[in-house]
């Protein structure tokens, strides 16, 4: 096992109080666990998912959606609003120039929303890619049709030009 370096340890309380300085101390230690790279995906990831509710929310069609607006603050979504918001970023979400973001593009997108909800937000019930888990159905079926649309599409442009 490796070492809790000295200056985590020292972020420990002696006593805790309530749950909410466990929760400082997981978040602490989850930075010094997590490789730096690995953050910088997940942030680059959740400012993505940021990005994507803030235009989504500026629409008036999202207002007549069932969930109403895109959670920016997607730490506490409950599970069924988190899969609907989940299948349609991964559907829509696009590069600033309006195009669509490679497979291996939006799987790096994917994976680091799930690793930012799983370590920063310390939601270990978030498995997106788990087929056995029934949460995120809606969200598997869009990722893999998204996927094949895109993957179809890439080769189609290198035999065709």
């Amino acid at each position: 096992m490796d070492e809790i370096s000295d200056d985590v340890l020292s972020q420990i309380p002696l006593d805790f109080p309530n749950l909410s300085d466990i929760g400082n101390f997981n978040h602490c230690f989850a930075e010094t666990r997590i490789p730096k790279k690995t953050r910088l995906v997940n942030s680059w990831a959740k400012n993505i998912w940021t990005q994507w509710a803030n235009s989504q929310n500026c629409h008036l069609e999202t207002s007549e959606d069932p969930h109403c607006l895109v959670p920016l603050d997607i730490s506490r979504t409950p599970l069924n609003e988190l899969d609907y918001w989940l299948s349609r970023f991964i559907i829509e979400v696009r590069r600033t120039d309006g195009k669509p973001y490679t497979p291996q593009t939006l799987q790096r997108i994917a994976s680091g929303m799930q690793r930012y909800l799983r370590d920063e937000c310390g939601r270990a019930e978030i498995v997106l890619f788990r087929k056995e888990d029934t949460h995120f159905q809606s969200f598997r079926l869009a990722f893999d049709s998204r996927i094949k649309e895109l993957t179809f599409n890439q080769k189609w442009k290198e035999n065709h030009f």
